[in-house]
């Protein structure tokens, strides 16, 4: 099977191999009376946007021209010793043509082995240029997946893609319109006309994550974990919170939403909360004007961003203080790495950290004992109400915890959740 290597989105040309003549085997004499016609094949580099030093043919890869079977045995160069194949010799023009199962199909999920490819030219001059007729797409993905074209995929309407790093995926070059689905639920589609021997981008090809906006708009994964998106939609409301699919009860956890309420700016970076008595956010054009909404889960944020923008465009929010936990899993201060909490913006902070049974912490403001959270009362893995000066809070069950401080929130700034 031919194999392409080294593909990169750039208008630079797969490179063929130099052409020689047939007399290139001579170590390999034919029996007499036996006719043979050989030529090296490469890639015409005209029309392609695939990038590569060289096309590499393995052994056994066949050549079809004319009725006339062209075998490679060296991995090089294409022979043929069929009765009458001679006669091609003899021709103006040929036409040669290479698909991956060497009989005119193509199968979709070989990648980009499975590209077709075509060519016309003269046997005498030792050599033949190809040219890549199909299209491909390439795409990420961490589930799997199901493609569904309308006239462009090579082996059937639809086809499975079981959930890896990078696919190459050959299709038909034509105007067409495909879609992809996740467990039997379509999730994009998309219609365009394809180009033979481009390659076509599709990014992260995303599923429904465990989590949506409250007028019922779900949020998509991305290939960050714990970053998700809806793109290009416009809500029901100009207020809104964020919760758990079909976790719509009032209670700790179920909701995303402002420490206090009020309107926000587009394109910043938003502080969330999760706990029952969080607040509505308003953005004042969400009803009306579409945006590409980011809940960033990890660093407790949201996004409400001018379509085609994302996070790593906007400033991400700081603070002159900080907030960091210690206690018996950090020598109590004494090592803070992985123990400082991020800054959410809006006065919010977050940290994830993992406690071990009957582990005892403070939350303290710039790693200072002046200023520290405590509660002796944590038994059931979710608390709040810790106050400054208090006793070491206290974790009975070992597990992953969410932390946030909410210094403007009065008698309550400190909230835990185990996850």
């Amino acid at each position: 099977m031919k194999k392409f290597y080294s593909f990169l989105f750039a208008a630079v040309a797969l490179v063929g191999f130099a052409a020689c003549n047939s007399d290139s085997t001579e170590d390999q004499p034919t029996p007499a009376g036996v006719e043979k016609v050989s030529f090296k094949a490469n890639i015409d580099t005209t029309k392609t946007d695939l990038e590569g030093n060289k096309t590499i043919w393995e052994n056994d890869d066949v050549i079809m021209i004319e009725g006339f079977t062209f075998k490679t045995t060296d991995g090089k160069e294409f022979t043929c010793t069929q009765t009458g194949c001679s006669a091609l010799l003899k021709k103006e023009s040929v036409t040669a043509f290479y698909s991956h199962n060497n009989d005119g199909n193509v199968d979709s999920t070989a990648g980009t082995a499975g590209a077709v490819l075509k060519a016309t030219g003269n046997l005498n001059e030792g050599n033949l240029s190809f040219q890549i007729m199909s299209a491909f797409l390439k795409f990420t993905t961490a589930v799997d997946v199901t493609l569904e074209g309308t006239n462009s995929l090579f082996s059937a309407a639809t086809v499975a893609i079981a959930k890896a790093g990078e696919h190459y995926v050959a299709i038909n070059p034509v105007e067409a319109t495909l879609s992809y689905s996740n467990g039997g639920e379509k999730i994009k589609e998309v219609t365009k006309a394809f180009e033979a021997g481009k390659i076509y981008n599709l990014g992260f090809l995303a599923t429904k994550s465990g989590w949506e906006i409250s007028d019922g708009t779900p949020f998509l994964t991305t290939e960050t974990a714990d970053l998700f998106v809806a793109k290009n939609v416009k809500l029901a409301a100009t207020n809104f919170c964020l919760h758990k699919v079909g976790d719509t009860t009032w209670g700790a956890g179920a909701k995303y939403g402002l420490v206090n309420g009020g309107t926000k700016n587009e394109n910043t970076a938003i502080g969330l909360y999760s706990a029952n008595w969080s607040n509505d956010i308003t953005i004042s054009n969400a009803n009306t004007t579409a945006h590409d909404i980011y809940f960033d889960k990890a660093n407790s944020r949201l996004y409400v961003l001018t379509v085609g923008k994302t996070p790593a465009e906007i400033t991400a929010p700081t603070h002159g203080n900080y907030y960091n936990v210690a206690g018996t899993m950090n020598n109590w201060g004494s090592n803070i790495d992985g123990y400082k909490f991020t800054y959410c913006g809006d006065n919010v902070w977050h940290l994830v950290v993992d406690f071990a049974a009957n582990a005892e912490f403070k939350v303290q403001l710039n790693n200072g004992w002046g200023t520290c959270y405590g509660h002796n009362q944590i038994q059931s893995g979710v608390g709040r109400d810790l106050s400054n000066g208090s006793d070491n809070a206290k974790v009975k069950t070992a597990g992953t915890y969410e932390i946030w401080v909410v210094p403007d929130h009065g008698s309550e700034p400190l909230y835990i959740l185990k996850k």
